[in-house]
């Protein structure tokens, strides 16, 4: 449990510091989350080319939205994130 907690805390660590534009906190967060997101949409999709496509480009729309966030939504973020694990 006290993992989980650590885990949730370095998370949100990142997301804030993506959303403010740090290049290592997005590189860090995309090694961290894109192998789940990848997961979820093959088993989704069901097509290995089709989750790589919906993996990227979740990517590529938070990344052009990151820089809008705010604290606020940065938390609203995060729950959309771990809604998905």
């Amino acid at each position: 449990m006290f993992d989980d907690l650590q885990k949730k805390d370095i998370d949100h660590d990142l997301i804030l510091a993506f959303a403010y534009g740090d290049r290592k906190a997005a590189q860090q967060l995309t090694e961290r989350l894109m192998p789940k997101m990848y997961a979820h949409a093959y088993f989704r999709l069901g097509n290995i080319a089709d989750a790589e496509d919906v993996t990227q480009e979740a990517f590529f729309t938070i990344m052009a939205i990151s820089s809008k966030m705010e604290t606020r939504e940065g938390a609203s973020f995060h729950l959309a994130l771990s809604c998905s694990e």
